[in-house]
């Protein structure tokens, strides 16, 4: 199983090169939220630290302005499309994108604590057991705004210059 070409909707959550891939990117994940380089004159020099961090897991990153602020949670990293000028303040846990592929458009801003969930469990209680879960796409066309609080679920598909409000 490759997970840059794992486009089939449902899949086993159990399967060994899945339970590698989550490690990865917990791994990943870990050093990214503590990462601090000693030697930062400036914010911009975090920035594009992180930036080349952001590079080692998700592989397709359109320009070098992104911007994701610590913490950070994802459950793969691959197969996720970032557009420029994208930024997300802190807590933006995007889980198990990796199996589906997420394009993100230009000039994208995420406030605090947004969830994007790609896959969730089947509804049948034996396929659950059976540790059988389903990922679908998640697009945000350019210039949408999604402020904090805000969930986006699997198959979500935001056109340009959506404003997503938490009241």
């Amino acid at each position: 199983m490759n997970l840059e070409f794992l486009h089939y909707a449902r899949y086993d959550a159990g399967a060994s090169e899945l339970a590698v891939a989550r490690f990865k990117a917990r791994k990943w994940t870990m050093h990214y939220n503590s990462f601090f380089p000693e030697d930062a004159k400036n914010a911009e020099e975090v920035s594009q630290a992180r930036r080349k961090l952001l590079g080692e897991i998700i592989v397709d990153i359109d320009g070098d302005d992104i911007c994701i602020e610590p913490p950070f949670s994802i459950g793969y990293g691959c197969n996720i499309k970032f557009g420029k000028r994208f930024y997300a303040i802190r807590k933006l846990q995007s889980l198990y994108p990796g199996l589906r592929h997420h394009n993100i458009g230009d000039r994208v801003m995420l406030g605090p604590n947004v969830s994007i969930f790609g896959a969730t469990h089947e509804t049948d209680v034996q396929s659950r057991r059976d540790g059988v879960e389903f990922a679908r796409s998640v697009t945000m066309g350019d210039d949408c705004w999604i402020s904090g609080h805000s969930v986006i679920l699997l198959g979500s598909r935001l056109e340009k210059a959506v404003l997503l409000l938490q009241v």
